[in-house]
């Protein structure tokens, strides 16, 4: 669904500084889906991104999602990043199947 009350945006500001932001996106009932986070690297030693996920665990919880999908832990392609896999999973986060499906033009 393409509506925009389905789309968050999100950002983290200190002193004029933008310090972390992303995309949250309700996917379907069920499933609110973590996009594009990114942290300023002069704010990685703050860990803003635990605060940023907190945020989109709270706003998928109002909007009655039961999965916040916190997204792939490696490149297609590429094998597992474990440093992210390892954070993610501290987020609570369980590893599941992604299916990739393609669409030959």
């Amino acid at each position: 669904n393409f509506s925009p009350e389905n789309y968050d945006l999100f950002i983290i500001h200190d002193k004029g500084q933008i310090v972390c932001g992303g995309i949250g996106i309700l996917l379907s009932e069920r499933v609110y889906y973590k996009f594009l986070p990114d942290t300023n690297p002069d704010y990685l030693v703050d860990s803003p991104m635990v605060l940023l996920s907190g945020m989109m665990h709270a706003r998928a919880k109002e909007k009655g999602a039961e999965i916040l999908d916190l997204g792939i832990a490696a490149a297609i392609g590429a094998a597992p990043n474990e440093g992210l896999a390892t954070f993610k999973s501290r987020l609570g986060g369980k590893p599941s199947l992604k299916c990739r499906l393609r669409l030959r033009l």
